[in-house]
């Protein structure tokens, strides 16, 4: 599993318009890569905190990769026609191949990437407890990046 300090892999994943995204494209910017499944409840939770975090930092200074782990592409597709009111960058990583880089075992799972592209936090689950620690962890990084 990567861990506090690693470099993550360069892709995102392919979004719903059908382009394979990077992270190179946000440098600079916090970036959160959070995995999720269409039958995790909870992932569903922490898509609509996150979309309310992006919304209230901005997209110039964060921006949220939420990616659907290790669902076939035709899922991806239903999914992300149900979800096309949620305001993230959705993309889909069918085969699991890049939740298996990151080390994800179980879903959410959640990496903070700060704006020099290392990883800095690490997320497994979802509760208030890691709410807390979500919010704390972003108020840091983003404390050192301007406005």
């Amino acid at each position: 599993m990567l861990l506090p300090g690693d470099t993550p892999p360069p892709m995102l994943g392919v979004d719903v318009n059908g382009q394979m995204r990077e992270l190179a494209e946000f440098r600079g910017r916090v970036v959160i890569v959070s995995f999720w499944a269409s039958w995790c409840a909870p992932c569903f939770d922490e898509m609509k905190l996150l979309e309310r975090v992006q919304r209230s930092v901005g997209r110039d200074r964060l921006v949220i990769a939420s990616i659907n782990f290790a669902q076939s592409s035709e899922v991806f597709a239903e999914l992300k026609t149900r979800l096309s009111d949620v305001d993230l960058m959705l993309t889909s990583d069918p085969h699991g191949a890049l939740g298996t880089q990151y080390g994800v075992n179980r879903i959410p799972f959640s990496f903070v990437i700060d704006q020099q592209g290392v990883i800095r936090y690490v997320y497994s689950g979802y509760g208030e407890k890691i709410q807390r620690a979500l919010a704390e962890d972003l108020d840091r990084l983003l404390e050192r990046s301007p406005r």
